[in-house]
């Protein structure tokens, strides 16, 4: 059986032990105290003996250093490790060993996120034990598994490479040196390798761009060779690293390897549709570079011609005349048969005015037969009235969700905790283990299982944190007898006492001594400047989010099945947001008020309500913003609670969005949130019909900062269209609203939405219907040309043209990006087309569905 686990008290008083004592013995009690504590017992242990108290008074000692590891902010650790001062570095010298190994030993149980922190900190500054401090960085990351993703701690990694070669000393490694150094490495090149594309800044790395850019040329030659599989991960990953909006500065490395791994005709054909998607980004040079691929894929005829096309309106809306060039030059060469010829006609005729006069030439040269007939001329050989669509649907989808089938046996369960417990379990799955746990109190559980469930409960960091395989990982250990209960508390936030003023009645308040020194270069000691008194805390705040709701399941009696559906009343509003933990939180996510939902008819809950009611309140999203996009961003195990809300509130779809819109406001902003891919998934799977909220989490899923959860949002966009739900006049008025105050970017979500229409013909023909609804809100957004240019595209190949908005008007003279969108949307010729057909006759089949139902009922 596992050693239980210490109490605070029992932790205190082997920490006073260790004051009292000397030698071994000292070492041996702080060992006690420290030994599997948790981030919230380490800060409540400091009130006892402050971290540095030992390293000021008897210096670079192995319990003075163990303490400081153990107990000490990364900071604190920090600035002992890494002093500025030439005096200092040379007062520690002699004693780096001793500090080395103490800190691996601090630090190494310390949960992930602190270490997170703490590697970060030593990567961001500069030290001139840099050797030994990097040292404990690796061993930190490898022997914990930990995956860094911060621009700091990269540019140190390929520091790193770059002076290991030489004892230290900087130097321009060969490439043979670098490819060597990257394969001795076994957890770098599983793990740490391939976020060089993936976090932002790193393409703009100097020693990879410029210093030893050749080195680094000749190194991944070397590597590809000799690691199966690398080449064609290297060809995916520079291409998705032009897709996160990224600047051209921090793009020039990821060109320079693309070109590097020479594509060959086959690999352009396999990346086609990618190279397309970098048609619409922003920099040229990555425009550039998916023309050069893109022209030799199309002389070899192994290009997609359609999605060329549909691909191509972006690029021949810019202002650079050597990517004009080069994109009529990519559509004279491709292999297009009739109906993709007169698309590319009508596609360029749109455009011919603005063109560059020395370039029309050739933009003629892709008409008709008669290269000298005009536009209005090539669009009228198609001509006609133009196909007639359904409406969407006006009530919800007639079929329900299945549940997957109850657990039937001990070997099931004991495989889905196992996932569970590995953070790779879907949530939705929690409902059927809590259930079934419930009907067989009296099950045994595998020894196995409870050590790892174990494990778990030791290792994931922050008790009050609701994670939620560490409260599984309770609840099988308490079932067993072999763990105590645990409860989340809710939100805590920071609380600072000034001297003179009372403890807050609802805060948790310790007392805490901190002390300032001075060094003393004539002998060489730490002298004691002054004592600090002061008292800290945390206030905790009791919440009905997702994640509070998720943890009181672990300890009352599970659910059976989601809340059953009831109609609810919704009001945006813009809201004042509330501060997280810390105030600075909000410094990253942005302070401005923001636009929120809640439901004015219904009665708050109180203290009595059931979960029910307690699951539906929204009313508290706002005061616990920053919590919650902290949550996303940081919480072990949110995907899961993601998932499992989602099916809590399957017949509540707007009540979902509005819950989890910190997170979505938090994607807009800041890469790595979580939970955003399984949120789309439920909301795309919707049965009911969407409300404002649905509708304005799919607003701001579109403008996403990373190129993932965009691409899930188009997907939720074309699983409403498909199913029948989506309506454009509604998704447009959360869409113009959002770009209006700029919580969404035009330019992400006009290729976003090019995305989703491009998943089906009915889901097109709704994104052309939403831009119509759209055009007339566009009045002063910035970077609103690519949207009308969606627009004209969509107009042209479904023969339906839209109506130019009266605000948009004045805008069309002129040779700007907007004129020559205008222009375009202007020229749209009503008529027939194939895709209209195709969505016509989806849509028929939704409306013979629905009067299929309303018989059924009638």
């Amino acid at each position: 059986m596992t050693a239980p686990t210490l109490t605070l008290d029992a932790r205190r008083a082997h920490l006073r032990q260790a004051m009292k004592a000397s030698g071994d013995e000292s070492l041996a009690e702080l060992r006690q105290a420290l030994a599997g504590a948790r981030e919230d017992e380490r800060q409540a242990l400091t009130k006892t003996l402050p971290p540095s108290r030992w390293f000021r008074q008897e210096g670079c000692t192995r319990r003075a250093c163990l303490a400081l590891a153990g107990l000490g902010s990364p900071k604190q650790i920090v600035d002992a490790l890494m002093p500025f001062e030439p005096v200092k570095v040379r007062a520690l010298k002699p004693h780096a060993g001793v500090l080395q190994q103490a800190v691996l030993e601090g630090t190494r149980d310390r949960e992930a996120p602190w270490l997170h922190a703490f590697i970060d900190t030593m990567a961001d500054h500069g030290s001139g034990l840099h050797a030994e401090n990097w040292a404990i960085a690796r061993e930190l990351v490898v022997s914990r598994r930990l995956r860094p993703d911060s621009l700091a701690y990269f540019n140190r990694l390929v520091q790193w490479l770059v002076v290991r070669q030489n004892d230290g000393a900087p130097h321009k490694p060969t490439g043979a040196q670098i490819a060597d150094a990257l394969l001795a490495d076994a957890y770098l090149m599983e793990h740490e390798f391939l976020q060089f594309f993936r976090v932002e800044g790193m393409g703009g790395n100097y020693q990879l761009t410029d210093w030893n850019a050749a080195g680094w040329d000749d190194a991944l030659r070397l590597v590809c060779e000799r690691r199966p599989g690398l080449r064609e991960e290297l060809l995916r990953e520079s291409l998705d690293a032009l897709l996160r909006d990224f600047s051209a500065k921090n793009c020039v490395w990821y060109h320079r390897v693309h070109r590097l791994l020479e594509p060959s005709a086959e690999d352009i054909s396999r990346h086609a549709l990618r190279y397309c998607a970098v048609l619409a980004t922003a920099p040229s040079t990555s425009v550039g570079l998916a023309q050069d691929m893109l022209l030799r894929g199309a002389k070899a005829g192994r290009v997609d011609a359609d999605a060329l096309i549909a691909a191509s309106g972006a690029v021949l809306l810019r202002t650079e005349k050597k990517l004009l060039k080069a994109q009529l030059a990519i559509l004279a060469a491709l292999d297009a048969d009739e109906s993709q010829c007169q698309a590319i006609a009508a596609l360029v005729a749109g455009v011919r005015d603005a063109l560059p006069p020395e370039l029309r030439p050739a933009a003629d040269r892709l008409g008709p037969t008669d290269a000298q007939a005009d536009a209005p001329a090539a669009a009228q050989a198609v001509a006609g009235d133009p196909v007639a669509v359904p409406p969407p649907r006006r009530g919800p989808l007639p079929t329900s969700i299945s549940d997957p089938e109850p657990i039937q046996d001990e070997a099931r369960f004991a495989a889905g905790v196992a996932a569970q417990l590995e953070g790779s379990g879907d949530g939705a799955d929690l409902p059927r283990l809590l259930a079934y746990g419930a009907a067989h109190p009296r099950m045994a559980v595998d020894a196995a299982l409870l050590q790892r469930a174990q494990e778990v409960f030791d290792g994931v960091w922050d008790a009050n944190a609701a994670s939620p395989r560490r409260h599984l990982a309770a609840w099988l250990l308490g079932r067993a007898g072999e763990a105590p209960s645990l409860a989340f508390r809710g939100y805590r936030r920071y609380v600072h006492v000034r001297p003179g003023d009372a403890d807050p009645e609802d805060a948790e308040i310790e007392s805490n001594t901190s002390t300032s020194s001075t060094y003393d270069v004539e002998s060489g000691e730490w002298k004691q400047a002054a004592v600090h008194h002061y008292r800290s805390g945390y206030r905790f705040f009791p919440t009905h989010s997702p994640a509070g709701l998720l943890m009181a399941q672990f300890q009352a009696a599970p659910l059976a099945a989601p809340l059953v559906y009831r109609p609810r009343t919704w009001l945006r509003a813009v809201c004042e947001l509330g501060e997280g933990t810390f105030g600075r939180e909000l410094e990253v996510l942005g302070a401005q008020p923001r636009p929120l939902w809640l439901t004015p008819d219904e009665a708050l809950p109180d203290a009595t309500a059931g979960f029910a009611q307690r699951a539906l309140d929204v009313s508290r999203v706002a005061a616990e913003f920053t919590f919650r996009a902290r949550e996303a961003r940081e919480q072990d195990g949110f995907e899961q609670i993601v998932q499992w809300t989602a099916w809590l509130l399957r017949e509540h779809p707007d009540t979902l969005a509005a819950h989890f819109h910190p997170a979505l406001y938090a994607a807009t902003a800041v890469v790595n949130v979580r939970g955003i891919g399984a949120l789309m998934q439920a909301l795309g799977a919707s049965r009911q019909l969407p409300g404002g909220p649905v509708y304005s989490a799919l607003a701001l899923g579109l403008s996403a900062k990373e190129a993932a959860p965009r691409a899930q949002a188009a997907e939720a966009v074309a699983a409403l269209a498909a199913s029948g739900l989506l309506d454009p006049e509604c998704f447009a008025a959360e869409l113009g609203a959002h770009l209006a105050e700029g919580f969404a970017m035009a330019g992400r979500v006009a290729q976003t939405l090019a995305d989703a229409a491009s998943i089906g013909a009915l889901p097109g023909y709704r994104v052309l219907q939403t831009l119509a609804a759209l055009l007339p809100r566009l009045e002063g957004v910035n970077g609103a040309a690519r949207l009308v240019e969606l627009a004209a595209r969509l107009s042209a190949v479904y023969g339906t043209p839209l109506a130019l908005p009266a605000t948009l008007a004045s805008k069309a003279k002129g040779a700007s990006v907007m004129a020559v969108a205008l222009r375009a949307l202007a020229t749209g010729v009503a008529g027939p087309t194939d895709l209209a057909h195709e969505a016509a006759a989806e849509a028929h089949a939704i409306e013979h569905e629905q009067e299929h139902e309303q018989e059924l009922q009638g």
